[in-house]
């Protein structure tokens, strides 16, 4: 009865941290467009009781604001979609760090199941990974639409301006989930390696290789979505001084010209190597 209250305890403590990530997320980026459009409606009428510079310059400013609004509502930043399958990987979370506590009540009694000896654990990073990669493709699709949508019609400065605000919950999420399921991997292959009286040693060299993997399947998710590309020109400090010219992608203008100096700089950096293109 104790471990089945505690597990409850766990699944409530999961749910809620999922629901507070959320929530936190909505209020950062999901609010944007009911901020403007709150300020658009107020200074719209204040265009009308205006005259000379002071008007046009207001009207500029408006239709900016515009804009963006179209932007935030037709790619909003939170969807219910998105807090399904957020929701989804709870109930993973709670079973992945419950399950060390279960594998030493069961090896006290020694009952341990088959199931919970790392087969179970890894349809669990399976099932994980699946959902994460569903809701990183949705919420990048609509992100980098987005900021394509407000270059083409507010330019650069702005689509930058956007590009470092996606940026934090981009590089954040993975950071945290990948984390995650280290930690979740470290706490059940110690309590599997203490079952089985192996070396301690083992055990760390079992989970750094296990979270090695689950960092490469991260980046490699993030990696193929098309925001990836644009943050990295937007964001990148790496190119500041660099031999190589940061080459602007397709979607945001990229140019013949550019394309061939980019082409040319990196002969130069790289003799005899061929450029692969994806």
């Amino acid at each position: 009865m104790n471990l089945f209250s505690s597990d409850w305890q766990a699944a409530v403590a999961v749910a809620v941290s999922v629901l507070g990530l959320i929530a936190t997320l909505y209020t950062a980026f999901g609010s944007t467009a009911r901020r403007l459009r709150s300020d658009l409606t107020t200074d719209v009428k204040l265009v009308a009781e205006l005259d000379g510079d002071v008007k046009d310059d207001l009207q500029k400013s408006v239709t900016d604001r515009s804009y963006r609004l179209v932007a935030a509502t037709r790619y909003p930043s939170l969807t219910w979609y998105d807090a399904a399958l957020a929701l989804l990987l709870a109930p993973v979370f709670w079973l992945l760090f419950s399950v060390p506590g279960q594998l030493h009540a069961l090896a006290e009694e020694d009952a341990v199941e088959p199931i919970l000896l790392g087969f179970g654990q890894a349809i669990l990073l399976v099932y994980a990974f699946v959902t994460y990669a569903a809701l990183v493709r949705a919420w990048s699709g609509r992100a980098a639409a987005r900021v394509v949508y407000v270059y083409r019609r507010l330019g650069d400065d702005e689509a930058r301006a956007l590009a470092r605000l996606l940026a934090f919950p981009a590089y954040l999420v993975p950071a945290v989930f990948s984390l995650a399921l280290a930690l979740s991997v470290l706490l059940n292959v110690m309590e599997i390696f203490e079952i089985a009286s192996w070396s301690l040693g083992a055990a760390v060299l079992v989970t750094t290789a296990i979270s090695g993997v689950l960092i490469w399947v991260t980046l490699r998710i993030a990696v193929r979505e098309d925001l990836s590309e644009y943050l990295r020109f937007y964001t990148d400090v790496m190119h500041a001084g660099a031999d190589i010219p940061r080459l602007r992608p397709v979607e945001l203008g990229q140019t013949e010209e550019e394309l061939v100096r980019y082409q040319e700089a990196f002969d130069r950096r790289f003799p005899g190597r061929r450029r692969i293109k994806e």
